[in-house]
């Protein structure tokens, strides 16, 4: 359940002023941030806002044969009239009612019998068959540059494994056994293919991202409702 905000006041959550000192962006910073939005999105100022909740419940109630039949009653049975149908003896009197009973409507079985199962069972099955994953990458032209270095580096390095080796053994340094050092130009494009020489910066925020859509249970909750969705 949405909460509902009342004697808001926009005041009070307006977002944070995004030109100030980087390092002054702390968690009051990125809680504003969230307050804002959030915001927003209780008054109805965003794309879709909190009223349009009920309009995804019905729709999802649709999705799983599950509306309100109440409509279908109404469609056969409204006579269309202001007449109030608790008034007592006015039901009965109504001609659409006595044809009602004369036909046999209220025998009818009010039961949904939807196709919307089935079809949302079918594109699950299509969509269960592809499998995703998470990784980043740094896109700016100064990271790629120092990603491209990184790669270079560590290619000249394995060239000259041995003599590092080497020197390390002698000035006693230890020799780190965990370090991938590509053997040919075709393991080193392979492994660069693959994000290992990504930024050290990429490589915690893929961490952090994958850790939280851990937590979030995408894989095995919210990944099923967006595609119900």
């Amino acid at each position: 359940m949405v909460p509902q905000l009342t004697k808001y006041s926009t005041n009070d959550y307006d977002f944070p002023i995004r030109s100030i000192d980087p390092r002054k962006k702390d968690g009051k910073y990125c809680q504003k941030w969230a307050e804002g939005i959030y915001s927003k999105f209780l008054t109805g100022r965003t794309a879709w806002g909190v009223n349009a909740c009920d309009d995804f419940n019905t729709l999802r109630l649709y999705s799983t044969g599950q509306q309100d039949v109440e409509q279908y009653k109404s469609f056969l049975m409204d006579s269309g009239s202001d007449t109030d149908s608790s008034t007592t003896g006015a039901w009965d009197s109504l001609p659409l009612t006595r044809e009602a009973r004369r036909s046999g409507w209220y025998n009818i079985i009010f039961e949904n019998l939807s196709p919307c199962p089935k079809i949302l069972s079918s594109i699950h099955g299509m969509f269960d068959k592809i499998d995703f994953n998470l990784y980043v990458d740094t896109i700016d032209n100064k990271s790629q540059q120092l990603a491209e270095d990184k790669a270079f580096l560590k290619l000249f390095e394995s060239q000259n494994l041995d003599w590092q080796n080497l020197y390390k053994q002698k000035a006693g340094i230890p020799v780190d056994e965990n370090t991938f050092f590509p053997k040919s130009i075709e393991e080193f494009n392979m492994y660069k293919a693959k994000g290992g020489y990504k930024l050290n910066v990429a490589i915690a925020m893929q961490k952090i991202l994958r850790y939280s859509f851990d937590v979030s249970k995408w894989d095995s909750v919210v990944r099923k409702k967006v595609i119900d969705d």
